[in-house]
């Protein structure tokens, strides 16, 4: 977990976020994966507020990235300023664009995405509008431009502080729109991706987890393994 240790080291403790160790490292290992697969594409993430796991996720790909977000605290200036702490002269490939997703569709997020260098969506961080209604509005217009074997991590699922998080998600997966697959979660983060790349994913990750003296690796290799591994929405779900 290269990216991770220098993240946690380095500049984890100098930016304001919710964001935990697990869910880092579990990034890190679905984004070594997705290289190795070949899977190219931009990334993108609603709900910036500080930029702390934009500017990780930047720092840890070669690609464009795009942060959509309303801005309501007036915290962009704050947030580019983090994505310059940690990328340095590579902050050109980060794009801070204030809007609301709730009023686009997905050829409209399609066209501010390519504005902005970034074609179809590798990897995605939803983050944004936490009602059920605007959960389900973001992963339906994410989707639509998730290129195959994309990643979606979705925020607060399965949190009582944010139930509503986890109402739009279930609503979503049970609409006609859907064709996601669940691959992994750790510390308050999801991670979906397109039918057909989540075995691909799973077994990536149970191999990295395997080598891994990190939190996800000890996790994984304390106690029975099999009891991390277990059913959901119609397929599998491996949590950390």
């Amino acid at each position: 977990m290269q990216r991770t240790n220098i993240f946690m080291n380095d500049f984890y403790p100098k930016i304001d976020g919710w964001l935990y160790q697990g869910a880092i490292e579990l990034t890190e290992m679905l984004l070594n994966a997705q290289k190795s697969a070949g899977i190219i594409g931009g990334g993108l993430e609603i709900g910036v507020y500080k930029a702390k796991y934009l500017s990780f996720l930047a720092s840890t790909t070669d690609y464009n990235w795009v942060g959509l977000d309303v801005f309501i605290f007036d915290q962009q200036s704050e947030a580019a300023q983090n994505i310059e702490t940690v990328l340095g002269s590579d902050k050109i490939r980060v794009k801070l664009v204030q809007g609301n997703t709730q009023t686009m569709t997905s050829d409209e997020l399609t066209v501010a995405l390519t504005k902005n260098a970034v074609g179809g969506i590798s990897f995605a961080s939803i983050d944004g509008d936490h009602s059920c209604k605007g959960v389900t509005h973001d992963l339906k217009i994410v989707e639509k431009n998730l290129v195959p074997g994309g990643i979606i991590a979705v925020d607060d699922l399965f949190s009582p502080m944010c139930a509503s998080v986890s109402e739009g998600f279930f609503k979503y997966m049970q609409s006609d729109d859907s064709n996601l697959k669940p691959i992994a979660y750790s510390d308050n983060k999801l991670f979906m991706t397109t039918s057909g790349y989540d075995e691909l994913y799973q077994i990536r990750i149970m191999i990295a987890a395997s080598l891994d003296d990190g939190l996800c690796g000890q996790r994984w290799k304390d106690g029975t393994q099999i009891n991390r591994v277990r059913p959901f929405l119609d397929g599998r779900l491996i949590h950390f």
